[in-house]
């Protein structure tokens, strides 16, 4: 299947002079939890997410109102082209532990938003197929962006546990498979 077919066609973007607060009506308005900030050709520059708005606001003790775009968007971007597989799409998005891809065509100009959503609606749509590897995917994004980042194991070694706050034992972070992380680092 191909990212053209599971994509959404429909995009809000922002661009590097608005403010958050704008970025916020556009997340609120369209319903979703990040925008591509786009150049004024529509080649996207960078993504901004709703956590990135919160944590902005929360770390300056400022406005939206006060704060632009580039304070706080990505500092990278990763895209994928329309025609590519889904299923290399979905590796580039565990690989680099995002939720969303800005879809691009030839001339690097935004054509489409492919999410974890997307991925999660198609694998539901045919649960006893596999959508050409589409459950599969979901699944291998999810587990890589809803990882806990640990510290290096040299550096749990030498840290103490933290107790948990309520007196219960600590929830177990689930780790990545073997084969999950080989086939994220490829």
């Amino acid at each position: 299947m191909k990212v053209q077919d599971m994509m959404s066609k429909s995009v809000a973007t922002c661009t590097m002079q608005d403010t958050l607060n704008t970025v916020a009506q556009k997340l609120w308005e369209g319903d979703c939890g990040a925008l591509p900030v786009v150049d004024a050709d529509s080649r996207p520059l960078a993504v901004i997410t709703d956590r990135d708005v919160c944590m902005a606001a929360f770390t300056t003790g400022k406005t939206l109102e006060d704060l632009r775009v580039p304070e706080s968007m990505s500092k990278q971007v990763v895209t994928c082209r329309a025609q590519e597989e889904v299923n290399s799409a979905a590796l580039r998005m565990a690989k680099h532990g995002v939720r969303r891809l800005p879809v691009v065509d030839a001339a690097g100009k935004l054509v489409g938003i492919l999410s974890l959503n997307d991925l999660a609606v198609a694998a539901a749509k045919e649960p006893q197929q596999r959508l050409n590897g589409v459950t599969a995917d979901a699944v291998r994004v999810l587990q890589a962006v809803c990882a806990h980042r640990l510290p290096l194991r040299s550096e749990a070694a030498s840290a103490p546990a933290a107790p948990p706050t309520n007196g219960a034992p600590a929830p177990a972070v689930p780790a990545v498979s073997t084969a999950v992380q080989a086939q994220i680092a490829t």
